[in-house]
């Protein structure tokens, strides 16, 4: 099966490395000043203090969305544990109150980063830390001299996340993923 996929990416075009870099959209902009005068504070994944707060995120996450998770929980934690010996992989986060608000994941592969997975506790949505975490990190890939920022896929049927994305001023990238399931694939799905 061929399905057809969407992706924003940013380009960060050479010149002006040393400002910081804002989204095109405003009300975008005033979300991400809202992040800092409520005192967000974007800081990386530690996952000795915050593992099982974030598989309690994820699953959350994934139970919104209809889903059951992708991967085990020893999946996170050897990925964590690559995360804080290769710092191609990304891993932030927003705690508050004793719990993670959200929860972003990249990999860099040369002047590209792509954003994952997100997971995101819609109560901490006021705090706007998707926002914070984005703009943060997008202003570290820039100082960094990564030129791409891919936002991920997105689900045809998401037309939030669509408009979402197209408020930080990426170019839409469309492409095929090839899918194949077996006979006994499409008996266990």
């Amino acid at each position: 099966n061929v399905i057809p996929q969407v992706t924003s990416v940013i380009d960060f075009s050479p010149g002006g490395q040393s400002e910081l870099w804002d989204p095109p959209d405003k009300t975008l902009c005033a979300e991400i000043a809202k992040s800092h005068r409520d005192g967000v504070s974007v800081t990386i994944f530690n996952p000795s203090t915050q593992m099982s707060l974030f598989l309690a995120l994820m699953s959350q996450t994934e139970e919104r969305h209809g889903r059951k998770p992708k991967y085990p929980p020893r999946f996170w934690q050897a990925l964590a544990e690559l995360a804080f010996a290769d710092d191609r992989i990304r891993w932030l986060c927003v705690q508050h109150d004793g719990r993670l608000a959200a929860v972003h994941i990249f990999i860099i592969d040369r002047d590209s980063a792509l954003n994952w997975q997100i997971y995101f506790d819609k109560e901490y949505s006021a705090l706007k830390p998707n926002q914070a975490i984005s703009w943060y990190e997008a202003n570290q890939f820039r100082t960094e001299g990564v030129r791409y920022l891919n936002l991920g896929a997105t689900p045809a049927d998401a037309s939030g996340v669509e408009t979402y994305k197209q408020k930080w001023g990426g170019t839409d990238y469309r492409y095929r993923v090839l899918s194949h399931r077996s006979l006994l694939g499409r008996l266990i799905w």
